[in-house]
């Protein structure tokens, strides 16, 4: 883009990119200028060029931790010297009132080495790194400035939560920790039971009235009676069809587990921020 003012000087920018030419033929191989390099120029009228620089390859995907960008900020061909270089996350300089965004580097004075910027500090998605190399004369101020847009993923908002909300219910539950402690072994160290037991009712051969004794085995009856009522009052299982009702350790294992989550419903409400 080409700007002229009504005074007449003019104000044009233009990038520069490497080309990596491979024609054969014997052809002598020859390197112009060491790569990596994508460069943004601002020339002015009476500070030509001012150069913004970045020297490192460019991600080819979503960035994490800590992501270092070799830059070069100052004059470029002919141009007067850097007075100021700035490197910022994300800025709306036309915004009212002016947004910076996160400035990560900002000196007088030109700048060529490292920027190491803390992704963890961003939200996951979409950013602009921005360069600026900025030359004050006379007519005003002439600057370089270079965006990459890039892209953050550090575990992304959903990991986060689990995490503050997982230290939320710790902190929160630490003062009834010790009483939970007790529920639980107080409930495994009662003693098993069951439920209940059946009632031993008489077999029917004890009620029976004898009216043909030749016919009745009175030893083997007598014999069977003691081993029928033992079985009939036996102890009935947990899930057993003729209790019809879980058994006491069972029961108290769902009872203490239902007091704990109470307990810990009424930490956590009574933990929140802001509550009084």
């Amino acid at each position: 883009a080409t700007v002229r003012s009504p005074t007449g000087d003019i104000g044009y920018t233009s990038t520069g990119w490497q080309a990596n030419l491979a024609n054969g033929g014997g052809r002598p191989v020859q390197v112009y200028r060491t790569p990596p390099f994508i460069e943004a120029r601002g020339w002015y009228t009476g500070t030509n060029y001012e150069n913004a620089r970045i020297t490192s390859a460019l991600p080819i995907g979503p960035v994490s931790g800590l992501w270092t960008v070799g830059v070069r900020l100052a004059a470029g061909s002919g141009g007067t010297a850097a007075d100021h270089v700035m490197v910022s996350i994300d800025p709306h300089f036309h915004a009212v009132p002016t947004d910076r965004g996160k400035v990560v580097f900002e000196q007088n004075g030109s700048y060529t080495g490292p920027i190491t910027i803390d992704t963890t500090t961003l939200s996951d998605g979409p950013h602009r790194l921005f360069l600026r190399t900025d030359s004050t004369v006379a007519s005003g101020v002439g600057s370089g400035v270079l965006v990459i847009n890039f892209k953050v993923a550090n575990g992304g908002i959903g990991a986060v939560a689990s995490a503050v909300l997982a230290s939320s219910i710790v902190q929160t539950s630490l003062p009834v920790l010790p009483w939970l402690t007790v529920l639980v072994v107080l409930a495994l160290l009662m003693p098993r039971r069951s439920a209940r037991r059946r009632i031993a009712r008489p077999l029917a051969s004890d009620l029976m009235p004898v009216t043909r004794p030749e016919a009745v085995d009175t030893d083997r009856a007598h014999r069977a009676a003691p081993a029928a009522r033992a079985a009939r009052a036996a102890p009935v299982g947990p899930l057993s069809s003729g209790s019809g009702r879980l058994g006491l350790p069972r029961m108290n294992l769902i009872v203490i587990g239902l007091l704990m989550a109470a307990v810990a419903t009424i930490a956590l409400v009574l933990g929140r921020p802001g509550r009084r």
